[in-house]
């Protein structure tokens, strides 16, 4: 049995050093040094692609590394593995500072000063109330409504 992380570099580290310390008899690997694919049971990854998936034979679980699943072909992944969506309180709190920072970027014109400062000019814009604004949110999974309760505020 081994689990096989493919998704994002940088975490790959992390996810490295936590299976070391927590779980260390688990045969824990990194894409792309993944050896034989054949003894892989689990995947976390980001994306799973179809000629991926279908080289996996043993594969039992895949987990969903990104902020959801909406990003998976479902098509793709064969009925008897279940999907596993994770969420974890870094996921949560990085989506909400990421939309937060958007939203008040439009809110607050940001990309109208941006513009101005290139050009060396300085016209203040008046900026409506925060309550007279709408924001539309895609979906009230944990995501959308963590990101709702922030923007509330």
């Amino acid at each position: 049995m081994a689990i096989l992380y493919r998704s994002d570099a940088p975490r790959a580290a992390a996810w490295s050093q936590f299976f070391a310390k927590h779980a260390p008899d688990l045969d824990f690997r990194v894409w792309p040094d993944a050896g034989n694919l054949d003894e892989i049971e689990y995947l976390i990854a980001w994306q799973a692609p179809r000629e991926f998936l279908t080289s996996l034979p043993r594969l039992k679980v895949l987990f969903s590394s990104g902020a959801g699943v909406d990003h998976v072909d479902l098509s793709a992944v064969p009925d008897h593995v279940p999907l596993v969506r994770m969420v974890e309180p870094g996921i949560i709190d990085g989506m909400v500072e990421y939309v937060s920072l958007a939203v008040l970027a439009v809110h607050r014109d940001f990309f109208d000063y941006v513009e101005a400062q290139a050009s060396r000019e300085w016209n203040p814009l008046e900026v409506p109330p925060a309550s007279s604004r709408t924001i539309g949110v895609m979906g009230m999974g944990v995501l959308g409504r963590a990101v709702l309760e922030r923007l509330r505020s």
